[in-house]
């Protein structure tokens, strides 16, 4: 399938540079000085995922449907954490791609 949108238009091209400085505390340290928290995802939903974790495990292992149910509860719960961990990486990235026309990143 081949397609021309004229409203897609090439980005211009940015001539600043950053360096990106991966930390503990930090999520990312920018060479700008900017400092990106990181958000901890798990924090919030820690209550949920524990009281799903804590439903599967009371489960008898087999074939059932309330343990079956009780998967796919806690794992509804993972697929949160990661795709909020995904979503901000992909904001995140695409912002200093779109800023910057040279990225350096930390190598240890």
């Amino acid at each position: 399938l081949l397609c021309e949108d004229p409203s897609v238009q090439p980005l211009s091209a940015a001539s600043a540079a950053v360096g990106i400085d991966v930390g503990l505390d930090h999520l990312l340290t920018l060479s700008t000085g900017e400092k990106v928290a990181n958000p901890r995802h798990e924090r919030r939903d820690r209550a949920r995922l524990a009281k799903a974790q804590r439903q599967l495990a009371r489960k008898a292992e087999g074939d059932g449907a309330n343990r079956a149910k009780a998967r796919r509860k806690a794992a509804k719960v993972y697929a949160r954490i990661a795709d909020r961990r995904r979503d901000l990486l992909h904001k995140l990235t695409t912002r200093l791609v779109r800023e910057n026309q040279t990225i350096v990143i930390e190598d240890l």
